[in-house]
């Protein structure tokens, strides 16, 4: 340190570094000790511009630890180590991970549990049980007043079945205020329970809803009974409006009827029942606004094990006048019907639109008589249109297909 002139002080520092011994250096070591390789030497210095300002002036270059950088003047972590905080646990993260991942599959595997368990629900009636008190006039024994009647009748008038069968009447009740087609199915045997395929079937029934498609509200299951409750159409039948004389038809309201059949038929067989199975002209009705509806469709296990009742021979078979040759030959392979065998029933039907003459005409035959006939063709005059030809036969793959022209009809 040396006083300038002024009287201030100015400092006279040296740094020093860890350097190579230079091999001039004369160093005073304790006998038997070799020189050192190493040892502290100036590097550079520091002297003051007009006692105001240091400057360093580096002579030799410093020998750092790392051979790069001078180390940091504070350690990352300070000098007492409180500077960093500790690793992160990621045992916690892996656990909340788990916990989420059976959380999410345990929320999924609950919700199908869930799902599956409201299907059955609904199979099992959630939808389609209705309870026989809730239907006004059937008592508890099931059995249930007509409220009022539409005619069905068994044969046509122009032939001679009407002068031995009588005709029957649809039974109707009263379901939250709406008059109800009722239709009782009697068994001999105790229903312990109805097979989930009947359930399902009727679940499938109660979803449908279609302008041509009769609605299916609802069964009444007891154990010798099952009442099946349907949409009530007051003007009855199809074969009631054809076998009424004082009915006249003109080409429009005919075209209306048929298209409406077409209609209910490409829905039903779109539908998860395929098919119907029965279809007849006693199995159309008309609502209030004329339009027809294809009713007694599906259930074919209830209808099969039901009893038939008092049911005459002439109406069994007269029944089979709108099932196919190939389902009455072979009965065991298609029990329930076919597609095919409701497009053969559609043509019988079309021709008692037409011809207003019953199933097959008027003729002397009784329908076991015309069932037992094999016939090789039997064509009907559809008033100036032109006649498909329906073929007798048993192979399926022959079976009669009807093309409607569209535009001759619109």
């Amino acid at each position: 340190m040396r006083i300038d002139k002024d009287g201030g002080a100015e400092g006279n520092y040296t740094v020093l570094a860890w350097q190579p011994t230079p091999d001039n250096l004369k160093l005073k070591m304790p006998s038997g000790y070799p020189m050192p390789r190493y040892c502290m030497l100036p590097v550079g210095r520091f002297y003051a511009i007009d006692n105001r300002e240091l400057r360093f002036k580096l002579d030799i270059d410093i020998l750092w630890v790392n051979q790069d950088k001078p180390p940091a003047d504070e350690p990352p972590c300070g000098f007492d180590g409180t500077g960093c905080s500790a690793s992160p646990d990621r045992l916690r993260e892996y656990v909340l991970a788990g916990l989420s991942s059976v959380l999410v599959i345990l929320t999924f595997v609950i919700f199908m549990v869930y799902k599956n368990w409201k299907y059955e629900q609904e199979i099992d009636g959630l939808l389609w049980r209705l309870e026989l008190e809730d239907i006004q006039g059937c008592g508890q024994e099931g059995t249930c007043l007509v409220h009022s009647a539409s005619k069905m009748s068994l044969v046509s008038h122009v032939s001679i079945e009407s002068k031995m069968m009588e005709q029957i009447f649809t039974r109707t009740a009263v379901y939250k205020g709406t008059i109800v087609a009722f239709k009782q199915l009697r068994f001999s045997k105790k229903i312990v329970d109805i097979s989930r395929k009947t359930k399902k079937e009727m679940k499938i029934m109660r979803e449908m809803h279609h302008d041509n498609i009769n609605q299916f509200i609802g069964a009444c299951v007891d154990p010798n009974y099952v009442h099946v409750v349907t949409e009530y159409c007051s003007k009855g039948s199809l074969q009631d409006i054809l076998e009424n004389d004082d009915m006249k038809l003109d080409n429009m309201f005919i075209s209306s009827l048929v298209f409406d059949l077409i209609k209910g038929m490409i829905f039903l067989h779109e539908s998860d029942l395929k098919f119907h199975g029965n279809l007849k002209s006693s199995n159309c009705v008309v609502s209030s606004r004329w339009v027809l509806q294809v009713t007694d469709f599906g259930l074919h296990e209830l209808r099969a094990a039901a009893e038939t009742g008092s049911v005459a021979e002439h109406q069994y078979y007269r029944n089979l006048l709108w099932k196919a040759p190939e389902l009455l030959r072979f009965p065991a392979v298609n029990p329930y019907g076919t597609q095919k065998g409701d497009v053969y029933a559609f043509g019988i039907i079309l021709h008692e639109i037409i011809a207003r003459q019953g199933p097959f005409g008027s003729t002397d035959l009784t329908p076991r008589g015309a069932l037992s006939i094999h016939y090789d063709c039997l064509c009907a005059k559809f008033h100036g249109c032109k006649c498909d030809r329906f073929v007798w036969t048993s192979h399926t793959q022959t079976s009669p297909f009807i093309t409607i022209d569209t535009d001759k009809h619109s």
